[in-house]
């Protein structure tokens, strides 16, 4: 049994992938699909719940949600006798997949199998869907809920990340370290003389230390 993955947009189901002319048909009520299909609402493939899953429990999502009619949500199985025939071979896969599945609410379990000789198959319900079945039920239907979903963060545009500007939009570039043309030569503005002062070695202006100076001039002969 093939179906394909659709959603319900403004309240017709458009083919996902499905060029303009196709979905513009199935708006209009002319679904372009052949046979049965399967709804997979962009809330549940955007979801964390969904995103956490493993392949396993991915794929075996979609071989119990290709049981529903609009009318059986709640009576869907995931048995080998169904399952084996879609690929399915390891029990013990099937085992994980399913607790991923119930564990993140996108399945909910509506009735306990029993082995042989009651030979009663577990029921399970799509968890984005209402509950259709009402009767022969181990849950009460009228606490049933569906499943909320925690949409992921998308952050990145669906082109790609854009990068990030290096200038503020309303403040200034930062300073490059080297000119555009070339580097700067530095100049040295260190000065022997002191400011407003004169050279070491030329006699101070002071009465007492000018006259100690030449006193010394005087005394060596200078």
């Amino acid at each position: 049994m093939g179906f394909v993955f659709a959603f319900k947009q403004n309240g017709w189901a458009v083919n996902m992938g499905a060029s303009y002319g196709k979905q513009k048909n199935a708006k209009a009520g002319k679904l372009d699909i052949t046979g049965r299909w399967t709804a997979l609402p962009h809330t549940v493939i955007h979801s964390v719940e969904y995103r956490k899953l493993g392949y396993a429990a991915r794929a075996l999502l979609f071989d119990i949600a290709a049981q529903y009619n609009a009318s059986n949500n709640g009576k869907l199985v995931c048995c080998m006798k169904y399952l084996k025939p879609l690929g399915w071979t390891s029990n013990d896969t099937i085992t994980r997949a399913l607790r991923e599945l119930l564990a993140s609410g996108l399945l909910v379990q509506t009735r306990q199998g029993m082995m042989p000789p009651y030979s009663k198959a577990a029921w399970f319900a799509i968890g984005w869907f209402n509950l259709d079945v009402r009767s022969g039920l181990d849950i009460e239907p009228t606490k049933y809920r569906k499943c909320k979903l925690n949409l992921i963060n998308m952050t990145s545009p669906l082109s790609g990340a854009r990068k990030k500007k290096s200038t503020p939009i309303n403040g200034e570039a930062d300073k490059p370290a080297t000119p555009i043309n070339g580097a700067v030569e530095v100049k040295n503005t260190l000065s022997l003389t002191p400011n407003n002062g004169e050279f070491i070695d030329l006699p101070s202006t002071y009465p007492i230390i000018h006259q100690h100076y030449m006193s010394e001039v005087i005394r060596y002969g200078h």
